[in-house]
């Protein structure tokens, strides 16, 4: 029997963070006024991501962009900038990725896919149960009432309260001189009331973002679910071709990785 109802990772974690925005802990010249990437991203410059590993086992997992395009281990993933994403004209840094806004080109392994950003599809379908979001490009500097301040050092502040490690899960999160990384993991099991059996989930979520260009470092997704013995499991690990972060080769006992950047989306439109 599968659960109807899907997981969808990235929403869990922006779902937290938002409420944090939302119970009043901030003040006026906390909401972000504006926003600015990094002056790396130019016309003509080139982001490449490799598909490190995308194994699966029971029901397969497939990660299909909207334009028909299947995505598979081994396959290279490119954005061309176009245009400076500082003049792309968005009131919120999400919507790089979801709207039809013109900034860059996508290749799937050097053939032309798309330059409408918002044909592609970030969402990862794992199992019948859970999806996971992320976010390749984010700004550098959010803007404030009372002046500019990094993107990074502000996230991490916001969330550094929240770090907790328990039976059931860990959220953590890190900010070094090179990375800005967040880690979720989740364990979980319960019974089936109406139809008895046992549901066992794990979830292990890994995202690290390149703090001077504001670009995707790492990705790395878990996820296990087993429902009355029917087993489902996903590993997908992207890298940046940049990274100095290797790939895990084992399942089950990594972390994995995950975007939480949609952040109270209400409080990052632009005025």
């Amino acid at each position: 029997m599968r659960i109807k109802n899907k997981i969808i990772f990235g929403i869990l974690i922006i779902s937290f963070l938002t409420f944090s925005y939302s119970s009043g802990n901030l003040v006026a010249n906390d909401v972000i006024t504006d926003f600015y990437y990094s002056d790396h991203l130019v016309p003509d410059e080139e982001l490449v991501w490799d598909v490190a590993k995308f194994d699966t086992k029971g029901q397969e997992a497939e990660w299909i962009l909207k334009t028909g395009h299947q995505v598979e281990e081994g396959d290279q993933l490119k954005l061309k900038i176009t245009k400076d994403p500082d003049e792309a004209n968005i009131s919120s840094f999400t919507d790089l990725f979801f709207t039809d806004v013109d900034w860059a080109e996508f290749y799937l392994n050097d053939v032309y896919v798309t330059d409408n950003l918002s044909s592609l599809n970030l969402l990862l379908d794992a199992t019948d149960e859970i999806l996971v979001a992320w976010l390749f490009v984010i700004p550098t500097v959010f803007e404030f009432a009372t002046g500019n301040e990094s993107s990074f050092d502000y996230l991490y502040d916001e969330m550094e309260p929240y770090i907790v490690d328990n039976d059931t899960h860990v959220f953590d999160v890190t900010l070094t001189d090179d990375l800005f990384t967040q880690r979720y993991e989740f364990e979980d099991q319960y019974v089936l009331f109406f139809v008895g059996g046992f549901v066992t989930i794990r979830q292990s979520m890994e995202i690290s973002y390149n703090t001077e260009w504001g670009i995707l470092d790492k990705v790395d997704v878990y996820a296990y679910i087993k429902i009355e013995g029917e087993v489902s499991e996903v590993h997908l690990i992207l890298l940046n071709e940049n990274s100095t972060q290797k790939a895990s080769i084992h399942w089950a006992t990594g972390f994995i990785a995950l975007l939480t950047l949609g952040l109270a989306v209400g409080y990052m439109r632009k005025r």
